[in-house]
């Protein structure tokens, strides 16, 4: 059942999913694979929006197949928190870009000579679903209701680049957060002998 709920419906499920970000979020998305999941489906997205880029993925039931109504969600605790932190690694990744893409060219830089190798590209958006990541690491951040989304950080989507640095910091200062993101490196290596010291 699964399996064909998925196959007939793939298209569908995938412009679903790709409403559900734009509906609850403001952000543009692109499905990247849809996979059954319990009863009923799980849609993996990647999103580059007003440079905010990360890869989610959303549980639907199979009641979403016949459904046309918003997918405007109400803050419905742990499993919405999750993904709005999710999201907003991409708003650190867009308030730090120049310090995230330098360290990932030093990754890319010191591939050959430590022989390691991360995840592709393909892998992260069909399979990855921790928010902001690339071939050799991903960003974590804390989690902040729908509510909090909404009121704080949705209104600086559309701020010129320096001014959303800026804002990203003055609306954690807002919300007392004094969490201090997490980077966490995927690298495996190339070596077919690991030698023991």
């Amino acid at each position: 059942m699964r399996l064909n709920l998925r196959k007939k419906h793939k298209d569908k499920i995938a412009k679903r999913g790709e409403q559900f970000f734009m509906d609850n979020f403001s952000l543009k998305v692109k499905a990247t694979n849809v996979v059954g999941s319990g009863d009923g489906v799980e849609v993996y997205v990647h999103c580059d929006d007003h440079d905010i880029v990360f890869n989610a993925s959303i549980p639907f039931d199979k009641s979403i197949i016949d459904s046309d109504s918003s997918l405007r969600s109400e803050d419905k605790g742990d499993d919405m928190s999750t993904l709005v932190g999710t999201v907003l690694s991409g708003f650190e990744y867009r308030a730090q870009k120049e310090k995230y893409d330098n360290l990932y060219k030093f990754f890319k830089d010191n591939e050959k000579k430590y022989q390691y190798t991360g995840f592709t590209k393909e892998a992260i958006n069909k399979t990855q679903n921790s928010g902001y990541e690339n071939e050799y690491f991903y960003i974590t951040t804390i989690p902040y209701n729908l509510t909090e989304y909404r009121d704080y950080f949705e209104p600086l989507i559309n701020k010129s680049d320096s001014e959303f640095s800026k804002e990203l910091s003055n609306v954690k200062k807002q919300l007392k957060d004094k969490s201090k993101v997490s980077v966490t490196t995927t690298l495996f290596s190339k070596k077919r002998t690991i030698l023991k010291k």
